[in-house]
C-alpha cells in the first residue's frame, strides 16, 4: 500500500515542479504615469489658412 500512496503523491506533485518558470518581473509606478497626450488643439474647423495646394510638383 505504501508504494501506491507514494506513486499517487508523486503523480500529484510532479506537475507542480514541471510548471513554467515565472515571467520576468517588472514593476510599474502608477503614480508617475500621465494620461493620454492632449491633441484637442488640432480639432478646429478648417479655414482658408489650412488649405494645401500643389504648384510645380511642390506642396504650398
Amino acid at each position: 500500500m505504501l508504494p501506491r500512496r507514494f506513486l499517487v503523491g508523486l503523480f500529484i506533485a510532479l506537475p507542480l515542479t514541471a510548471a513554467d518558470p515565472p515571467v520576468f518581473p517588472y514593476s510599474v509606478d502608477a503614480d508617475a504615469l500621465s494620461g493620454a497626450a492632449d491633441f484637442s488643439f488640432l480639432n478646429h474647423p478648417l479655414t482658408p489658412a489650412d488649405r494645401v495646394f500643389v504648384r510645380n510638383g511642390q506642396f504650398h
